[in-house]
C-alpha cells in the first residue's frame, strides 16, 4: 500500500511537471553512470519535480517513477553476510557496492521526505539510512585492517630477506667471537623483528593461514641462530639468565633458550597488580617492593660473569616497545633498588648480580606482553659484550561456571531479601564463603569479572586471583576494587563509552563468558554477544585476545535479546563423570511445554505466577503473535547459534540441553530463566519459573530436574521474582571467586598454540 500511495504522489507531480506515462510498483530510476556526488546533486537539483541534470544544464530525461524504497538492513536478500564470515578482500568490495547502492536508494528516498513528508517517514529512513552507513564503515575498517595486515605481511618478508643475508655473510666469513656475536645477535633480532610484525597481523584477517606457517618457518629460523648465539655467547663467560624452564628457580638449566620466549619455555613475570603493603594501591604502581610478600612476586633473573670482567660497569635495559610495562630492580646490601630500564645508569656494585621483574599491564594492544632484556658490560666507556633474555607477562584466565567456588558475592538491596535469604541458608552447604554486600551493585555479575594468574614459585605453582573492573560508567564498579589485596589483584581494561540505542547493554560483564575445557583448548575459550555491528568493549575484546591460552574468543549473535547477554541463553554445568554440559534457552521447547501443559489438561492453570506476565496456558498459547515469535526466535538466532557452537566448542547433541525457555516480543524473558543459573561446588542455583503447579509440585521445574538430572547436581530454584521483573536472573545477581587449575597453564595450551 505504501509504495501505491508513493506511486501515486509522484504521478500527481508528474502530471503538474511532466509528460504523462504509467508508473508501476516496479518502476526504478536508471540513472546514468556518472559519480554518485553528481547523481545527488542531479537529485537535489530535481526537486520534487523529478527532473534529473546528469550535465551542465542540459535536461538529460524526465524520472517519471519514485525512487526504490530504503530498507532495513535485516530486510535485504540475499542477507547482508556478518563481516567476520567474509573471506576475501573481492568479497568484501563486492558487498560494499552493493551496500553503496542502498546508501544510494536511503539518500533518494530522504531527498523525497524532504519535499513530500506525508509520503515517507523522514525519522525511520534516517533510522535506516544509518544502519546502512553503520555497515559501510565496518567494511572500510575491515579493508582498512586487511591493507595494514598486508603491509605488516610484506615487512616480515623483507625483514626475513635481510636476516638471511647476514646469515650467510656470519656463516661464510671469519669474524671474531665479538663480531660473530654480534652478527648473530642482529640477525636473531631480524628474525625476531619479522615474527612481531606477523603477530601484528589479527587473527581473523584473510592471511591468516599463510602467517601461521610462516610463523612456524621464522621461529625455526630464529631458533636456529639463537643456538649460534648461546654457543658464541658461552665462551664469554658473561651470562645472563631467567627462570627459562619455569621451576622457580634460575640455575644453568636455564641457559638454552633463554632469549627466544615460547609459550612452551621461557621466563614468566607477574602483572604485580595485588597489594602486599595494604595501602589500597596496586603494588606496581609504585616502583618499590613492599616486604618479603611483594617479593615473591618478581620474576628472578641474574647475571653470572668471570673474574675477568673485574673492574667492569654493568648496565641492563629493556627493549623500547616493552619499557613503559615493566619495573626492574636489584637486589643489593641495603634490599631491593629500582634501576632505570633504559641502561643509562649502572648498576650497585655486588658479588652477584641478582634482578627482579614486575608488569605494570598485562599483553594488551600493541604490547604482546613479552619483554627482551640486555644486560652490557662496559669498561672505559666501551662495550665488552652483552647477553639478552625473554620474558613474558603471565596471562589473566578466567575462570568457567564449573571451577570450585571460594567465595561468592550479592548485594542486599532491601527488595531481593527472599533471595539474599535463600542463599544465606544455602551457600554454606556448598563450602563457599558467602559475601552479602550492603546497598552493593544490584547486578553483582556485570560489575566484575574474576580470574587468576599463575607464577612458576620455588615451593610451589603460586596463584594470585585477580579481578576486572566493569565499564559501566557507574559508582557502584568501583566494587571490584574493594577485594584488592595481597594475592587479589584488581586492574580495569578500558573506559565507559555511549553504545547506540537498540543494541542492549554489551560492556556489562554478563557478556563475557568461557567454558570449561573443550577438546583443543584445556583452558577453555572466551565467548561474547555481539549485536549488529556492536560486541563487547574493543579494549575487553583486545584484551582477551592478547591472552591467547583461552583464545581465540567466539562471538554469539545476541542482537534478538532485550539486554544482549550471553549468559542469558547459554551455561555451561559439570557433570559427575567430570564432562560437561551446555544447557541452552529453546523457545521451541518452551511452546512444546505450553502444548504439552494443555494437552494433559492445565489449559486454565497458572503461569508466571506472581510476575507482572502472569496468565493461562491457554492464555499464553492462544496468543498466536507470541507463539509465532517465539518459534521465529528458534529458526532464526538459536538454531543458526546451536549449529555454530557444535562447530566451536566441538560438542555433541548429547552434550546440549535444550531449555524451555519464553521471550516476549521486546527480547526479554517471559519466565524467569533457567539457563541464567549458576554452579557451587556440587550445588545448581536456578531461577524458580513460577509454572503450573500440581499438588504443591511445579511442572516446569520438574522439566528441568529431568533434563540435567544426569549432572549429579543438586538443583535449587530461586526466588527471583525482583531480578526477573528488572530483566536479569539468578546469574546476573551474583558472582563468585573459583579456584584455578592445580596444573600449570603451559602444560594445558591449546592445540593452535602447542603447534607454533
Amino acid at each position: 500500500m505504501r509504495v501505491e500511495r508513493l506511486a501515486r504522489l509522484w504521478q500527481k507531480l508528474n502530471g503538474r511537471y511532466c509528460a504523462k506515462e504509467p508508473v508501476t510498483e516496479t518502476a526504478i530510476v536508471r540513472w546514468t553512470p556518472y559519480p554518485t556526488w553528481r547523481r545527488r546533486l542531479a537529485m537535489a537539483a530535481a526537486g520534487s519535480a523529478g527532473l534529473l541534470f546528469l550535465s551542465e544544464g542540459v535536461l538529460a530525461r524526465f524520472a517519471v517513477s519514485p525512487p526504490a524504497p530504503c530498507r532495513w538492513v535485516a530486510a535485504l536478500q540475499p542477507k547482508l553476510p556478518g563481516l567476520g564470515t567474509v573471506k576475501s578482500v573481492e568479497e568484501l568490495d563486492g558487498i560494499r557496492h552493493r551496500v553503496d547502492g542502498e546508501i544510494d536508494r536511503c539518500d533518494s528516498n530522504l531527498a523525497l521526505a524532504a519535499r513530500i513528508p506525508e509520503a515517507l517517514s523522514r525519522d525511520t529512513l534516517a533510522v535506516q539510512q544509518e544502519a546502512f552507513v553503520r555497515y559501510r564503515q565496518g567494511i572500510e575498517t575491515r579493508l582498512q585492517r586487511e591493507a595494514e595486515a598486508r603491509q605488516h605481511w610484506d615487512e616480515a618478508l623483507s625483514i626475513g630477506v635481510k636476516a638471511i643475508e647476514l646469515a650467510g655473510e656470519t656463516k661464510g666469513g671469519s669474524p671474531s667471537r665479538a663480531a660473530e656475536i654480534k652478527n648473530w645477535r642482529e640477525t636473531q633480532s631480524l628474525w625476531q623483528q619479522a615474527i612481531d610484525r606477523l603477530e601484528e597481523i589479527p587473527d581473523d584477517s584473510f592471511l591468516t593461514d599463510y602467517v601461521i606457517e610462516k610463523k612456524k618457518e621464522y621461529k625455526n629460523y630464529l631458533a636456529v641462530v639463537s643456538d649460534r648465539l648461546e654457543i658464541a655467547q658461552l665462551a664469554t663467560g658473561f651470562i645472563f639468565s631467567g627462570d627459562t624452564d619455569r621451576d622457580g628457580t634460575v640455575s644453568d638449566r636455564d641457559y638454552k633458550g633463554r632469549q627466544v620466549w615460547s609459550w612452551q619455555s621461557g621466563a614468566l613475570m607477574l602483572f604485580n597488580n595485588d597489594d602486599d603493603d595494604g595501602n589500597g594501591t596496586p603494588d606496581w604502581e609504585d616502583n618499590k617492593v613492599n616486604g618479603t610478600a611483594d617479593e615473591e612476586d618478581l620474576a628472578i633473573a641474574r647475571v653470572r660473569v668471570t673474574s675477568g670482567f673485574a673492574g667492569s660497569q654493568f648496565i641492563v635495559k629493556v627493549n623500547d616497545k616493552s619499557r613503559p610495562y615493566v619495573n626492574l630492580f636489584q637486589k643489593t646490601d641495603a634490599g631491593w633498588q629500582a634501576i632505570d630500564p633504559t641502561g643509562t645508569q649502572p648498576l650497585a656494585d655486588a658479588p652477584e648480580l641478582i634482578l627482579g621483574i614486575e608488569a605494570k599491564q598485562f599483553a594488551y594492544g600493541d604490547w604482546n606482553g613479552v619483554a627482551t632484556l640486555e644486560a652490557i658490560a662496559q669498561r672505559n666507556g666501551r662495550t665488552i659484550t652483552g647477553d639478552r633474555i625473554q620474558v613474558r607477562v603471565s596471562p589473566w584466565i578466567m575462570s568457567p561456571n564449573t571451577d570450585p567456588v571460594s567465595d561468592f558475592f550479592v548485594s542486599d538491596v532491601g527488595s531481593n531479601r527472599e533471595f539474599v535469604a535463600q542463599l544465606q541458608e544455602l551457600i554454606p552447604q556448598t563450602g563457599a564463603t558467602l559475601n552479602v554486600v550492603p546497598g552493593g551493585p544490584t547486578w553483582m555479575q556485570d560489575t566484575m569479572e574474576i580470574g587468576y594468574v599463575q607464577f612458576p614459585h620455588s615451593s610451589a605453582l603460586k596463584t594470585v586471583s585477580s579481578v576486572l573492573k566493569g565499564n559501566r560508567g557507574m559508582s557502584q564498579d568501583d566494587y571490584a576494587r574493594s577485594l584488592l589485596k595481597s594475592n587479589f589483584g584488581w586492574f580495569q581494561m578500558g573506559q565507559p563509552r555511549g553504545v547506540p540505542a537498540g543494541h542492549g547493554l554489551p560492556d556489562w560483564y554478563g557478556n563475557l563468558e568461557v567454558t570449561p575445557p573443550l577438546p583443543g583448548y584445556p583452558l577453555g575459550r572466551f565467548y561474547y554477544g555481539r549485536s549488529g555491528d556492536v560486541t563487547l568493549h574493543p579494549d575487553v575484546v583486545s584484551f582477551l585476545k592478547a591472552q591467547d591460552v583461552q583464545g581465540p574468543p567466539v562471538e554469539i549473535d545476541t542482537s534478538w535479546l532485550l539486554i544482549g547477554h550471553v549468559d542469558e541463553i547459554i551455561s555451561f554445568i559439570p557433570t559427575s563423570d567430570g564432562q560437561y554440559l551446555m544447557t541452552i534457552a529453546s523457545p521451541e521447547a518452551g511452546v512444546q511445554l505450553l502444548q504439552e501443559l494443555a494437552e494433559k489438561g492445565y489449559g486454565d492453570s497458572q503461569l508466571n505466577r506472581g510476575l507482572s506476565t502472569q496468565t493461562t496456558v491457554k492464555s499464553a498459547l492462544g496468543d498466536r503473535e507470541f507463539i509465532e515469535h517465539n518459534l521465529r526466535l528458534q529458526r532464526e538466532f538459536l538454531n543458526p547459534t546451536i549449529d555454530k557452537l557444535k562447530r566451536e566448542f566441538k560438542l555433541t547433541d548429547s552434550q546440549i540441553i535444550r531449555v524451555p525457555s519464553l521471550y516476549a516480543t521486546n527480547g526479554s524473558a517471559w519466565w524467569p530463566s533457567m539457563v541464567n543459573s549458576v554452579v557451587v561446588n556440587g550445588h545448581l542455583f536456578v531461577s524458580d519459573p513460577k509454572g503450573v503447579l500440581l499438588n504443591e509440585v511445579d511442572l516446569t521445574q520438574e522439566v528441568f530436574r529431568n533434563l540435567v538430572s544426569t549432572s549429579g547436581l543438586k538443583v535449587h530454584f530461586m526466588n527471583d521474582r525482583y531480578y526477573h521483573e528488572l530483566k536479569g536472573n539468578t546469574h546476573c545477581a551474583t558472582n563468585s571467586a573459583r579456584q584455578g587449575i592445580s596444573q600449570p597453564f603451559w602444560e594445558r595450551l591449546s592445540d593452535r598454540l602447542r603447534k607454533e
